[in-house]
């Protein structure tokens, strides 16, 4: 039985029918992008329409997009009940983890780039247990936050919980930052100096005992968390994962702050909501890295040809400087 608590979180099999619809929609174009993945990774270039003074990578970025495929599969086994969606799900992650990092390494200064997918990237990883791959992401959003790169990370595109979840991450990984709003489009200063929202008084509780090992400190922030997380669900413009059909049921974010808790050795909570009411809302074992040949190969020859240092952690001339500025946060989300 649906929940009917919350009359605009789209149900099973609307989310369902909508990821079948967009496998058809989307067929001839993800086909031709895994064609030229194999095509790449058997050492050929077989890419079509080439952008004039972008690198071969760009176009390999772009084809590592296939992974919207595969995520479309695992979204409509998961919400027919069918066994087999881990794995795809799993294999969409890691194709979105290299077109991610690729992306980084072959977009020019002048361009801005996706906060939101950078961070359910990194989400992504935490939540199978990828703690290397994890870590060199979290690096690179650093990086890339510092130098205003992202575009969606003020005003309606503040996206509270991207942020919540990446500061936990910062603060597991030891990495300082400060410049919290301050985007591709310029700086949230209209709005410095409001009183703090709700929403982000509650977040900053839960950032503050993240890794309390008493569970009971977490119980009713994790049911808000939950509550507020549906919210972000909804389609709305800004909200998180509006556009993400599986992580409208599958709260990937939540389950990968579990881990984080799991692997500072403290208890995971068990919320008593219906976001965790189905029986694949679940975290699995960790495990190493998902690949096979195509994208082994694939991965092998950007290193040698272009980007040597790809999947690795780039030099960061301020990490290790842990906590980031209390209290400066919550003045890029004045709407929530």
């Amino acid at each position: 039985m649906e929940d009917v608590k919350h009359r605009k979180w789209r149900s099973e099999v609307k989310l369902r029918k909508s990821a079948e619809s967009l496998l058809v929609d989307q067929f001839g174009i993800m086909e031709e992008r895994r064609r030229e993945l194999e095509c790449y990774a058997a050492g050929k270039n077989c890419f079509r329409g080439r952008l004039a003074g972008k690198p071969l990578a760009f176009d390999v970025a772009q084809s590592l997009q296939c992974s919207i495929e595969y995520r479309c599969q695992a979204t409509v086994q998961i919400f027919s009940g069918e066994s087999g969606w881990t794995e795809l799900l799993e294999k969409s992650s890691a194709y979105y983890y290299w077109s991610q990092l690729v992306e980084y390494r072959s977009i020019v200064e002048t361009a801005p780039l996706s906060f939101s997918n950078a961070v359910r990237a990194l989400a992504e990883c935490v939540f199978w247990g990828w703690l290397d791959e994890a870590r060199v992401l979290a690096n690179e959003i650093l990086l890339l936050y510092r130098r205003r790169r992202f575009s969606d990370v003020r005003l309606t595109y503040s996206q509270p919980l991207n942020h919540w979840f990446l500061r936990v991450c910062f603060e597991f990984f030891d990495l300082s930052f400060d410049g919290w709003g301050q985007g591709f489009h310029g700086d949230d200063v209209e709005h410095v100096g409001r009183e703090a929202s709700d929403v982000a008084l509650n977040l900053d509780l839960l950032l503050a005992h993240w890794r309390d090992a008493d569970v009971s400190s977490l119980t009713d922030g994790v049911e808000w968390l939950c509550e507020y997380y549906v919210s972000r669900t909804y389609l709305v413009e800004g909200r998180e994962f509006a556009n993400d059909l599986i992580a409208v049921r599958l709260p990937i974010l939540i389950l990968a702050f579990f881990r984080l808790r799991q692997l500072c050795g403290v208890p995971i909570p068990q919320p008593n909501h219906s976001l965790f009411a189905p029986n694949y809302v679940f975290l699995p074992k960790s495990k190493p890295m998902y690949s096979d040949g195509v994208l082994f190969s694939t991965v092998s020859r950007l290193r040698a040809q272009e980007i040597p240092d790809l999947g690795e952690v780039r030099s960061n001339e301020k990490s290790g400087e842990n906590r980031v500025q209390a209290g400066l946060w919550w003045r890029i989300f004045p709407f929530y």
